[in-house]
């Protein structure tokens, strides 16, 4: 017996998966790159201020971190769960033939993605381009495996 779910509850499916897995590749690779992809302020760093003591390093500096991982997780949190209902509710409605929509609808994704970055973190294009196509790509890749 095969049981199926209401179209509303397949995407609810999807976006907590899109929303997990794009949350854990951005995490994951700002943590090896930062720098690389512009986020080096953004991320917490191992040396503290210059010229603050201990105690006002330890209370400020873990402040700030929170700070800027709390923007991080907040952003890619904001760009997938802003893109999604596009690709699952907008888009099937334009294009009826699957590959069609699947290219239109990622391509798409992708760059309102990246233009959110670009701006949102502050970015260059490039590195916004990069950034949201590899998460994008993360959560295409197996989000295909896991809800086919």
């Amino acid at each position: 017996m095969i049981i199926t779910m209401p179209y509303e509850q397949q995407f609810f499916s999807a976006l907590a998966l899109t929303v997990s897995l794009e949350l854990a590749a951005g995490i994951i690779l700002i943590k090896m790159v930062p720098t690389l992809f512009g986020m080096g302020e953004l991320v917490p760093s191992a040396k503290g201020a210059k010229g603050a003591n201990k105690a006002q390093e330890g209370t400020h500096g873990s402040q700030a971190a929170k700070a800027r991982w709390l923007k991080i997780i907040f952003g890619i949190i904001l760009a997938s769960t802003l893109t999604l209902p596009y690709v699952w509710f907008l888009w099937p409605f334009f294009f009826q033939e699957r590959i069609t929509y699947i290219i239109i609808s990622e391509l798409w994704a992708w760059l309102m993605e990246a233009i959110f970055y670009r701006f949102y973190f502050d970015m260059n294009w490039k590195k916004a381009l990069t950034f949201s196509f590899i998460l994008n790509a993360c959560s295409f890749l197996i989000g295909l495996v896991v809800m086919w």
